[in-house]
């Protein structure tokens, strides 16, 4: 037995319905006008250095580099070797 007419009628109200709301979609997205930046994020201000502060002495403040994470008690990985048979 065929489609009927009233569920052809159903699927294309519902295709119909569909194809509405992308364009009414479509165009609430393109007609917004020209859209603004963002304003950027500014930078923190750091206060100014005072002539007490040695500047560029050689010696580092940074933290020391996160240690490395231990290996597995396993080892890495062997390639399967295959069988004589």
């Amino acid at each position: 037995m065929g489609p009927t007419n009233k569920a052809y009628n159903e699927v294309k109200a519902i295709l119909g319905k569909l194809d509405r709301s992308i364009d009414d979609a479509r165009k609430r997205r393109l007609d917004t006008g020209p859209r603004t930046p963002s304003t950027p994020v500014p930078a923190p201000v750091l206060p100014p250095a005072s002539q007490d502060t040695l500047l560029g002495n050689g010696s580092s403040n940074a933290a020391p580099p996160p240690a490395m994470r231990p290996s597995s008690i396993f080892g890495r990985a062997q390639p399967i070797r295959p069988t004589g048979n």
